[in-house]
């Protein structure tokens, strides 16, 4: 059976004129994960990311430091909604939160209930799932018995694939994202710990 590993990309430059920059920690958390995929010795992996810049350079330094072989892919399905565009179009009334974490979970239930509601590519939460999905059962699918894969994509695609492949119907065909995962909004991208968290929980890969 494969295994995909989704991997969320590292620290960007949150507070800087392009938050599409890995930050000098994210660019540690890449290397470091990437030394994790080693040591776990994935089969023939298929590396693919999302075409934002903070997943591809992501990509490239976990390959890199794991060495992979094969050339990056990129498949734009995994690319993050815009979040600082929901913010702003959703920002609650002064008062009423304390934290990004609550401004960002105030704006997705909002965009999450309106199904008319667009982020600033035109997307709808519909549209953003789908996509998502449509994403992992297409890698799913194109994987041999004998090869794995990492995804390096964003907290939002993560977290709506894990949510499909655990809601879907008993003996239904649906994607298998890898296992357990443990998923968390870091404010400022976590530390290396975090990142390692996802590997360490997951199940062992299958011979």
């Amino acid at each position: 059976m494969p295994l995909i590993c989704l991997v969320r990309h590292g620290q960007a430059s949150a507070g800087a004129d392009d938050y599409d920059v890995l930050s000098e920690p994210g660019q540690v958390q890449a290397a470091a994960v990437g030394r994790e995929l080693a040591r776990r010795g994935l089969r023939d992996p298929y590396l693919v990311s999302g075409t934002l810049r903070r997943q591809r350079d992501t990509a490239q330094l976990i390959a890199e430091a794991a060495g992979f072989g094969q050339p990056l892919q990129q498949d734009a399905r995994w690319n993050e909604y815009d979040h600082l565009d929901l913010i702003a179009r959703y920002a609650p009334a002064p008062g009423q939160t304390t934290s990004i974490q609550d401004l960002l979970d105030h704006a997705l239930l909002a965009w999450m209930r309106d199904p008319a509601a667009t982020d600033a590519d035109g997307e709808t939460w519909a549209a953003f799932t789908g996509r998502a999905t449509a994403g992992l059962a297409e890698l799913s699918a194109a994987l041999g018995r004998g090869r794995d894969a990492v995804v390096v994509t964003s907290g939002g695609s993560r977290r709506t694939v894990r949510g499909v492949a655990l809601t879907a119907p008993r003996g239904s065909r649906r994607p298998e994202p890898g296992g357990r995962q443990r998923f968390r909004h870091h404010p400022r991208g976590g530390g290396v710990r975090d990142h390692l968290a996802d590997l360490q929980r997951t199940r062992p890969f299958r011979r």
